[in-house]
């Protein structure tokens, strides 16, 4: 649809994948048009899923390279809810379930929050509602 927007951000990491939380280096943001639906060939995508009646969203996750992966859930100001995945994975899909709790186990608000999948030296990134 015309007037659709999603972030688009680049974050480079370290070449070590040892680190549990990557260092960012440098990062960069801008807006593009474009339909928020489209999962790019060659690319790495997260697809926001509501489960529904259920207070957990579950998110489809793709790369397409396989290596380091880590999956965050941010609030709006960027900082870190919960980190889903941080671990080697292997090439192609996988699902990641979140249930609506912090890292340090405490219910969130509903709002809108941001899911982060980086791999690699590559990211991606979607906007998405959480509701119970």
């Amino acid at each position: 649809r015309e007037g659709d927007h999603f972030l688009q951000y680049r974050i480079d990491l370290p070449d070590s994948p040892s680190a549990i939380v990557p260092a960012i280096r440098g990062i960069s943001i801008g807006w593009e048009a474009g339909p928020t639906a489209r999962e790019p060939s060659g690319r790495g995508y997260l697809r926001p899923l509501a489960v529904r009646g259920e207070g957990l969203v579950r998110f489809r996750v793709s790369v397409p390279e396989g290596g380091y992966t880590v999956v965050t859930v941010l609030d709006r100001a960027g900082s870190i809810v919960r980190t889903l995945v941080a671990e080697n994975r292997p090439v192609g899909g996988f699902d990641v379930v979140w249930n609506g709790k912090s890292q340090v186990g405490e219910m969130v608000d509903e709002g809108v929050y941001i899911v982060s999948l980086m791999w690699g030296r590559r990211c991606a990134a979607r906007r998405f509602a959480f509701l119970r």
